[in-house]
């Protein structure tokens, strides 16, 4: 039998061998590091609202706001672990406490998030994930709780992206309505990028659940470095990567978005154009380069994750700049929002919110923001992504679907 096969397969792996990145797992969105930075306060509030449980009560219902990339995430499951390992090691509890995560942008509909919550507690449930009502889904939620003696804590991730809040209400109103044991309880932690979340939601699902707010500010300079650091010590090889470079990473990261995800994912990138050019580094000006390599679908994956008003302002522009016009000007773009926040019943912001947002996209180059010249105090405003692509990416959103065929005749 002929060796070539097998010698082609060594000399891809020898190829392909990694000289710089040891373990890219650690710069992944599944990695939890062992001890979270720049984020005490934050996990000391979150202590707070479940410290009833220390007292046989229950736990608060609770939102966490903040934009992309600030922690948010990682921060609640860290905590969680932290929380499950010391009422095991404790035994405060008389019965398990279990921990279910799931993303609403995946499941957006309370039959999907029911469903989803069923399966995490049986993963050999044999209902089915479609087909049935609500209320049967529900049913067998409560059964399935008390057959297996537990209590649950729901993160709902990207929490802003549910289409239906009944199942909100629902959940909290389980043990109230005696459909769990005795001293069981499900609590709500909801994540949103969306920092007005807790005001949109309905009079009757906002009393129920008596939300308590977590806001999350962005990332400093100093936080993404030592963020970085952490990550480079397990992820690289020893003197794969400079000092510098690093802290480049993080200053470009924390003046454009203060987003530690994107800071990760940018020094990935620098990382694996090092490889593939033959470096045996990654050197300052990588991060140039992988900036250049994120541009159109870095600037599109970033705006996904902005919050509702980021992207009305945003559609506003790339609805105004399509087809033959290469620019607009900031009056339109307010203008323009300001109707698009009348169409899907939204409160605009002021104007003065609004430019600030517009030097804010300027800044993460998003657009192009110059003086207009002629002289009335507006601001011409160019795209550095397609219209067309970025008006696709901001309508995915549950909130804005309605507006994807709306043609602003008359604000041109």
């Amino acid at each position: 039998m002929s060796d070539e096969p097998i010698s082609s397969y060594e000399q891809m792996f020898k190829i392909n061998k990694h000289t710089i990145l040891k373990d890219t797992y650690v710069l992944s969105l599944d990695y939890l590091p062992p001890a979270l930075i720049g984020r005490n306060e934050e996990v000391n509030k979150l202590v707070e609202m479940f410290s009833a449980l220390g007292s046989h009560g229950y736990p608060e219902n609770c939102v966490i706001e903040g934009k992309s990339g600030s922690g948010k995430t990682v921060t609640t499951r860290f905590f969680m672990v932290k929380l499950l390992e010391m009422l095991k090691e404790r035994k405060i509890l008389d019965h398990q406490l279990l921990c279910v995560y799931l993303s609403c942008k995946a499941h957006r509909n309370s039959n999907a998030v029911i469903y989803e919550i069923i399966s995490q507690i049986d993963p050999l449930t044999r209902i089915p994930r479609k087909g049935f009502s609500l209320d049967y889904y529900y049913a067998a939620l409560w059964d399935l709780i008390r057959e297996r003696d537990i209590s649950l804590v729901v993160i709902l991730d990207e929490i802003d992206q549910l289409k239906q809040n009944d199942v909100l209400y629902m959940l909290s109103r389980a043990g109230e309505s005696k459909l769990l044991p005795v001293r069981h309880f499900i609590t709500t932690v909801g994540i949103s990028n969306k920092l007005s979340y807790i005001e949109s939601l309905d009079s009757r699902t906002k009393s129920s659940m008596s939300f308590k707010e977590v806001r999350f500010n962005p990332y400093n300079a100093e936080d993404i470095r030592m963020i970085l650091c952490d990550r480079v010590k397990l992820a690289f090889y020893e003197g794969a990567i400079e000092d510098e470079t690093v802290s480049v990473c993080a200053k470009i990261s924390a003046e454009v978005h203060g987003d530690a995800r994107k800071a990760i994912d940018l020094l990935k990138a620098a990382a694996t154009f090092a490889e593939n050019n033959g470096f045996s580094k990654v050197e300052p000006g990588h991060i140039g380069k992988a900036c250049e390599i994120f541009d159109e679908d870095g600037i599109l994956s970033i705006v996904e994750d902005f919050p509702l008003h980021d992207k009305l302002v945003l559609l506003a522009a790339a609805k105004l700049i399509d087809g033959n016009r290469i620019s607009t000007d900031s009056v339109k773009v307010t203008s323009l929002y300001n109707k698009l926040c009348e169409l899907i019943e939204e409160k605009p912001q002021a104007r003065s919110t609004i430019s600030n947002k517009l030097r804010e996209f300027a800044t993460m180059d998003i657009i192009k923001d110059t003086p207009t010249k002629r002289g009335k105090g507006g601001r011409t405003v160019q795209l550095n992504v397609s219209s067309a692509s970025l008006e696709s990416v901001l309508c995915k959103d549950f909130y804005l679907e309605s507006l994807e065929d709306y043609i602003p005749i008359g604000y041109y």
